[in-house]
């Protein structure tokens, strides 16, 4: 074949691809992607890569789906994954440096209850504020993905997901077992515990714990009155980092089965941050709180393996 003609065809084939390439690209763009949160609905060009987390889970999620380098910046007590520790610290759900965020050329917030003036600032400086605050599994499930479509990790965010679900199977096992009556003891002075309506109550439930507090919904302070009527049946007190032995020490508490029997679980920083987080490592949590408490029920559970090598274990 005559050498010029052969460099006319690749010469096309290189144009013609590059024109397809350009198209393909530019229709992504035109069409754009739709993310949806708890304070809207919100259209982006493409996936953003400058993100600010405003909340531990959201950094953890986005490192699980594989978006840990779109993470410009983060709220204060984010520790997970180690990496952290060199983001950009901006503040948290309630006190943010506008300054510093415009610093980082942020092109969407994510936050967690953050107070309407805080909003408003926000707005000032023109960059989008998505918020979550997932109350139960399947939400923090619809966070997962929704943080995947905003940063083009979709498909990761799906397997996690699907994870999640087959590892909450796992604990069927257990089902059949006899509940066993729990408070959980949030915070002190009022005391505070979680509710039905919560993922907290969502955890105690797929590990077979039956929970005082379900009758209300929400996280809520609890009469000391309700304790003292129902001590007998309150096996165990899951006790969170915020209160201590001596928080205790009331009637009310001292009348319970758990504290007559010892049956007090203290959950350390690393437990707690599991079970209070909402993204995609309670499940961790709920089968390290199962550990805690009944290791032999912990035996019959078999979590299926994370389906990602994180260099930084979700457990």
């Amino acid at each position: 074949m005559n050498k010029r003609i052969v460099a006319v065809i690749i010469v096309s084939i290189v144009i013609i691809a590059s024109f397809l390439i350009y198209n393909i690209h530019d229709s992504k763009n035109v069409k754009g992607i739709t993310v949806y949160a708890d304070n809207g609905t919100f259209n982006f060009k493409s996936s953003v890569n400058r993100i600010v987390s405003l909340s531990p889970a959201f950094t953890a999620t986005l490192y699980g789906i594989g978006a840990l380098n779109d993470v410009v910046g983060i709220s204060t007590c984010t520790f997970y994954p180690e990496p952290v520790k060199n983001i950009t610290v901006v503040g948290s759900y309630d006190s943010i440096n506008t300054e510093e965020i415009l610093n980082l050329s942020a092109q969407v917030i994510i936050g967690c209850s953050m107070p309407a003036s805080l909003i408003s600032k926000v707005d000032s400086l023109g960059i989008k504020y998505l918020e979550y605050v997932p109350c139960n599994i399947n939400e923090i499930e619809n966070m997962t993905l929704q943080l995947g479509i905003l940063t083009g990790n979709e498909r990761n965010a799906s397997i996690i997901v699907k994870w999640m679900n087959s590892a909450i199977d796992s604990f069927s096992n257990i089902s059949d077992l006899e509940k066993t009556c729990i408070f959980y003891y949030l915070d002190s002075d009022p005391v505070y515990t979680a509710g039905n309506n919560t993922f907290m109550n969502q955890i105690f439930n797929i590990i077979d714990l039956k929970n005082v507090a379900a009758f209300h919904n929400g996280y809520f302070p609890i009469s000391m009155e309700y304790i003292l009527n129902d001590s007998s049946n309150i096996r165990y007190i899951i006790m969170s980092p915020y209160v201590n032995y001596t928080n205790l020490k009331t009637k009310a508490f001292e009348a319970t089965y758990a504290f007559k029997h010892n049956n007090i679980i203290y959950t350390n920083s690393s437990l707690n941050n599991l079970l209070e987080e909402p993204d995609f490592r309670i499940i961790y949590g709920a089968y390290n709180l199962l550990t805690e408490m009944n290791r032999t029920r912990a035996f019959m559970v078999k979590i299926p393996e994370f389906p990602f090598n994180l260099k930084y274990s979700p457990d």
